[in-house]
C-alpha cells in the first residue's frame, strides 16, 4: 500500500510490447527509495536509473520485450 510519500506507476497491456521508457521527474531536492513491481533480476530485461541529479531530479525505468498482460512499474518512497 502506498504511503503519504509514495508515488506508484504501474502499467498493463493487452498487447506485447518491445519497449517501455517511463520518466518519473520528483520535487527538487528528492531522495527516493525504490521498489520495482512485476521485474525480476535476471528473468527480465529492464533498467532502473535512480535519480542522479538533486536539483532535477528524474527517476528513470526501461523495460524491453513485454508480454501481454504483463503488469510491470515502480514505486517510489520520497524519502525527503
Amino acid at each position: 500500500m502506498a504511503g503519504p510519500g509514495d508515488t506508484v506507476d504501474v502499467f498493463r497491456w493487452g498487447r506485447p510490447l518491445a519497449l517501455l521508457r517511463h520518466r518519473i521527474k520528483l520535487p527538487p531536492g528528492s531522495q527516493v527509495r525504490h521498489q520495482l513491481i512485476g521485474l525480476q533480476t535476471g528473468a527480465d530485461s529492464f533498467e532502473f536509473t535512480p535519480p542522479a541529479d538533486r536539483r532535477e531530479p528524474v527517476a528513470e525505468l526501461v523495460a524491453r520485450d513485454i508480454a501481454a498482460g504483463a503488469e510491470i512499474g515502480v514505486r517510489l518512497d520520497l524519502t525527503r
